[in-house]
């Protein structure tokens, strides 16, 4: 079963151990740059950042943040590497638009992802996801096209 957790001081040092395939490391920031945009409300957001766990092991990562024009921006979605190619980060991703969706009924949900993570776009696009021809500097911005 998965679920999301709040991260807090006690699950820092266990976050930032989280890992990507070495061919993975140019898609998303390091988990000390997450944690430092979540600390410094990196570009005028408040980030909530969340643990995603497999029963009680930590399997991944992700945060989201509410622009002032109200979009909702998911970002720094990430599962280990262990627990890649597994299913798991289609059911994750579910759980936390569920999640989102929750808290935030009528916001777009946006994300960005790098343009050679192939994995993840197609992920993404079997989610709801589609590009709207907008960057998040190289990246290709996506939002969700209607309500899960």
């Amino acid at each position: 079963m998965i679920r999301l957790e709040e991260v807090s001081q006690n699950s820092v040092s266990e976050i930032k151990k989280l890992a990507l395939f070495p061919d993975q490391i140019d898609f998303i920031e390091s988990m000390d740059i997450c944690l430092s945009d979540v600390a410094t409300n990196a570009y005028h957001i408040k980030w909530h950042p969340y643990g995603i766990y497999l029963e009680q092991e930590l399997i991944g990562f992700m945060m989201f943040g509410l622009e002032k024009n109200h979009n909702i921006w998911l970002d720094r979605f990430m599962l280990d590497y262990h627990y890649q190619g597994k299913g798991y980060g289609r059911e994750s991703l579910r759980i936390i638009l569920e999640f989102i969706r929750h808290l935030y009924p009528s916001n777009p949900i946006y994300l960005s992802v790098h343009k050679n993570n192939q994995k993840a776009i197609a992920l993404y696009k079997s989610m709801g996801f589609e590009f709207i021809e907008e960057w998040d500097g190289r990246d290709p911005v996506m939002k969700i096209k209607n309500k899960i």
